[in-house]
């Protein structure tokens, strides 16, 4: 046999002996069904890095109150069949910019109560990651996150905010159009800059937690522009404390954002449009297998009765 092969097969047994010894020292997860999906609950066992053991066909993966520092490039490698990911109440302070390269099916994901101050792009381009939580983070610059984004294209309805400034105000970041966001959570969070730009492309937004939070607006005026539009579209959040000396302000909303609204809408009709294309798409192949499945029993039941009484007749004759 060629050395190199023998070299190659030798360090592949070494490589799978390494991580068994691994194995057998990494705390143990339990692996159930929730929902119908496969889930490992590894919540409290002391990790301090990522998993590398578990099933690799897991959806659901809860390792939130554990000691986990960082998530390096390959960490989640493994794991490209995962729905629910659960990181909050870790010690992460550093995420690499492809540590969730390839989670395509990721539709929630917990990193809330950590140290991180930024956010991989990556994570606004999931592309079915509906929710995401970020709260308690604290000096976690969004704005910067988002803008390093260039925009946002996963499909976020559930955003959370909250408290994620420690004495310095944030910058209120730019989400564009987030045409789904049907809730965002600030509560608690101390801002600067806000305006009504920031809350025009959010055309679905129903609840916006906002208790206990401060904010600077870009302009004064911005306070009550804000608290009316969001009054008028019918979201259900606490008014902003506008300033007493603005009785002459004019509330009426710029062209610009009117605009980008109405793009918001335009955008969130066609996603709605094309979610029943795709469910009548499934409801129809459903209802053609089985009338497909039907057509070929009745076909088999026609078979079997026209052999019956041709070997009913046969055997009469040899009677």
């Amino acid at each position: 046999m060629d050395k190199t092969i023998l070299w190659t097969v030798f360090l592949v047994l070494i490589i799978q002996n390494v991580i068994a010894q691994n194995c057998k020292r990494e705390p143990k997860c339990q692996i159930s069904r929730v929902h119908g999906m496969k889930s490992a609950d590894c919540f409290n066992k002391n990790f301090r890095s990522f998993p590398q053991c578990i099933t690799s066909d897991v959806q659901v993966l809860d390792l939130s109150q554990n000691r986990i520092r960082k998530l390096d490039k390959n960490d989640l490698k493994r794991y490209q069949y995962l729905k629910l990911l659960y990181l909050n109440d870790n010690v992460i302070v550093q995420i690499h910019e492809d540590a969730f390269e390839g989670l395509n099916d990721l539709t929630s994901l917990d990193l809330s109560l950590n140290a991180l101050n930024k956010v991989p792009p990556l994570v606004f381009q999931l592309p079915n990651l509906k929710t995401l939580y970020l709260g308690h983070n604290m000096n976690i610059n969004i704005a910067d996150s988002l803008e390093s984004s260039k925009s946002i294209s996963s499909p976020l309805a559930n955003l959370d905010l909250s408290f994620i400034s420690d004495g310095i105000p944030a910058v209120f970041p730019d989400f564009g159009n987030l045409p789904l966001l049907f809730q965002l959570n600030i509560s608690g969070t101390e801002f600067e800059n806000m305006s009504p730009s920031h809350f025009a492309g959010l055309c679905n937004l129903k609840y916006l937690h906002n208790e206990n939070t401060t904010t600077e607006f870009f302009e004064s005026c911005d306070c009550i522009k804000i608290n009316k539009w969001l009054k008028d579209r019918k979201v259900e959040f606490k008014p902003f404390v506008c300033g007493s000396n603005l009785f002459e302000c004019e509330t009426d909303i710029s062209e610009e954002d009117l605009q980008k609204y109405d793009q918001c809408k335009i955008v969130a009709e066609k996603y709605v449009r094309t979610i029943k294309i795709n469910r009548g798409l499934i409801y129809a192949g459903i209802v053609a297998g089985i009338f497909v499945v039907c057509v070929a029993l009745y076909f088999i039941y026609k078979k079997t009765n026209r052999i019956k009484p041709k070997k009913a007749k046969e055997n009469n004759l040899l009677l």
